[in-house]
């Protein structure tokens, strides 16, 4: 259900900067997948576990680069709440309703990445099939990972240097695509 082969289904808000201004609606995702005769799906989620923000924390100021300034992130950890903060272009990330976005659960996520010529400019386009590093940021600490997705229509796993699956805190995560070679991923 891919905006860019479905542009009828999606619009673009005026008071965001693209790509970060793409919506949709529950209603124009339920005729767009009648359209399609898509009837069924089944969904497989992460592993979870419940939240306990860490006695010591190591990784309470995140700084994530993945282009230019306008895109690059970051977030502060928030031991009351057990979440991050997110900022964008050093500015609170708001979203529509709540405020600032501020997920449980940041993972860096570095990913190959591919910049194609498309009709009205460019598009990045982001491998997340195969594998490769990662950092999970939840309850205050920061933990090195790997990545694995064996084909698009399985879930990405977490697994530790034993291939032991790491279990995400409940509560929003957000999953940050960090390219390979240009992007980096700081933390104190």
């Amino acid at each position: 259900i891919d905006q860019f082969f479905n542009g009828d289904s999606y619009w673009r808000s005026s008071d965001r900067w693209a790509p970060h201004n793409v919506y949709t609606s529950f209603e124009k995702l339920d005729e767009l997948n009648a359209s399609k005769s898509y009837t069924t799906s089944s969904f497989t989620g992460f592993s979870r576990v419940d939240g306990k923000p860490a006695e010591k924390p190591d990784a309470t100021n995140i700084n994530i680069t993945i282009s230019i300034e306008l895109f690059n992130s970051s977030y502060i950890y928030d031991a009351t709440t057990n979440t991050y903060a997110r900022s964008q272009a050093g500015e609170p990330h708001l979203d529509r309703e709540s405020g600032q976005i501020t997920p449980n659960v940041v993972v860096a996520m570095h990913v190959n990445e591919n910049t194609i010529v498309v009709p009205d400019g460019y598009e990045e386009q982001i491998e997340t099939v195969g594998s490769g590093n990662a950092t999970i940021f939840q309850n205050g600490t920061a933990t090195n990972v790997t990545w694995t997705k064996a084909s698009d229509n399985s879930q990405i796993i977490f697994t530790d240097a034993t291939g032991s699956e790491i279990p995400l805190v409940r509560g929003q995560t957000w999953i940050v695509a960090v390219p390979n070679g240009s992007g980096d991923v700081l933390w104190s």
